[in-house]
């Protein structure tokens, strides 16, 4: 994913974002958690729920 604001500074290191997926499918129904990084390091793991439920 690239993230390009259309104005102002440039996204820095430490800034928080929330990202909302326009096409879920591949990001909650096909995997088990979203890992979140800091500094390389497993901070959280956010489950997801959805795993599986795409009929």
């Amino acid at each position: 994913m690239w993230l390009r604001p259309p104005d102002g500074p440039p996204i820095a290191i430490g800034d928080q974002l929330e990202i909302i997926p326009d096409y879920h499918d591949t990001t909650t129904f096909r995997h088990d958690a979203f890992i979140g990084l800091r500094d390389g390091v497993v901070e959280t793991v956010i489950p997801l729920l959805a795993r599986g439920r795409l009929t």
